[in-house]
């Protein structure tokens, strides 16, 4: 009763910002799964990141439209994980530190309601209850 609506360039969007905001291994594991080429520097991708996503927000904004297509990403972070200076500076509004470990309740009621907004109450308990354990890192988010 319900349809599902996936779109490569939201997933692809979402592991970019995964991309950014990993090293080592991960990051490795990552280039190759986005097809990074060699050589490409992770700045440019941030500024290519970037610039698009300021192209999609003007799009959804466009009054001359008839539709609607937005994408929002998030990584939730257990507090305490390392994530660079520059990369949190970058993406201050895509990366939250939380505390899956003492606070799970709160964490996935936060998840939950910033879902519900940036899908403007279409997606509503995203997480059911239960679904993340104390033991979570990390939840990459894309709605």
């Amino acid at each position: 009763s319900q349809n599902i609506f996936l779109s490569p360039d939201s997933i692809y969007s979402a592991f970019q910002l995964l991309y950014f905001a990993s090293s080592g291994r991960t990051e490795q594991i990552l280039r190759r799964f986005l097809h990074v080429p060699n050589g490409m520097a992770k700045s440019t991708m941030v500024g290519a990141y970037i610039m698009d996503r300021k192209y999609a927000q003007d799009q959804s904004i466009n009054p001359q439209e008839t539709h609607e297509i937005d994408s929002a990403n998030r990584i939730y972070i257990q507090r305490g994980l390392d994530v660079r200076r520059c990369v949190n500076n970058i993406f201050s509004h895509e990366i939250a530190s939380v505390d899956f470990l003492n606070r799970l309740k709160p964490t996935v009621k936060s998840i939950n309601e910033w879902v519900e907004k940036v899908t403007k109450h279409m997606i509503k308990d995203f997480l059911p209850k239960g679904f993340l354990k104390a033991n979570t890192r990390l939840v990459l988010v894309n709605a």
